[in-house]
């Protein structure tokens, strides 16, 4: 059976505690997303927001499963840096004070054509690895939605796990596979799914819609699920903007969906 949990982005008008604690106050279980970290000022608040949940992190305990590492800067010579090094291991420092295992990180922001994009990433991924692994986290690499950049393929994410082993996974992010025609290829990575992100779109655009509300074909999910008995996490990556009471039937119509109660 999986272990659900919810993001963050499904109240991104809320600061990032506030969506946790919005979460938690449904029962849920909790991805904690970057995402509401960027729509109220990204990398310079960055810190104030951290320290905002390290303050209350004991309550937050057994709440939060996965965190969502950021996603902007992740060009190669701002991240093959000391300052790059330094943002992520404060965010898996955060995951450990959760008590999270799993943290989700993207790949560089490099075209697949680009000669060396595997080597970069091999470099990037395996500078994170230590840090995260003394604080008790997994990395889970996501498949990007841009078609051109390394990432976005199964073969992409399959090199990176044979190369650097148990210490990786893959976040399979359902709408980004659905936009570049590849979701049943990336059914054959199996197990080696340690997160699953779940959302729907027109096959076209990242919409980050309800799942059943856009054209991805969830009977073959459903199916795909039962068949290699999924135990990890499935995180509903839904995004809503408006209020919190509008979000909060969001997150019911979520709650009541095939995908949700398997």
């Amino acid at each position: 059976m999986p272990v659900y949990a919810y993001s963050t982005m499904m109240y991104l008008k809320l600061p990032p505690l506030k969506a946790v604690e919005r979460l938690t106050e449904l029962g849920l279980h909790v991805e904690l997303s970057y995402d509401n970290f960027a729509i109220f000022g990204g990398r310079a608040l960055e810190d104030k927001f951290m320290t905002e949940i390290l303050n209350v992190s004991h309550n937050l305990h057994g709440y939060v499963e996965v965190i969502h590492t950021p996603y902007d800067e992740m060009e190669p010579q701002k991240l093959l840096t000391d300052s790059g090094f330094r943002r992520f291991t404060k965010w898996f420092n955060l995951a450990n004070k959760l008590g999270v295992r799993v943290a989700v990180v993207h790949t560089l922001k490099v075209e697949e054509g680009y000669g060396n994009a595997f080597e970069l990433n091999i470099e990037f991924l395996s500078m994170l690895i230590k840090e995260a692994k003394d604080k008790g986290v997994k990395l889970a690499v996501e498949n990007r939605p841009e078609k051109k950049l390394f990432g976005s393929k199964p073969k992409d994410l399959i090199r990176i796990v044979e190369h650097l082993g148990e210490d990786v996974g893959v976040c399979l992010d359902l709408g980004h596979a659905h936009i570049n025609r590849n979701l049943q290829e990336f059914f054959s990575i199996g197990k080696g799914v340690v997160v699953i992100h779940a959302h729907d779109n027109d096959g076209y655009r990242d919409l980050h819609k309800p799942p059943y509300s856009g054209t991805i074909k969830w009977s073959l999910v459903e199916a795909w699920v039962t068949r290699i008995k999924y135990s990890n996490l499935i995180v509903f990556e839904v995004l809503c903007k408006d209020s919190v009471q509008i979000c909060d039937s969001i997150v019911e119509q979520v709650r009541s969906t095939p995908i949700a109660n398997i």
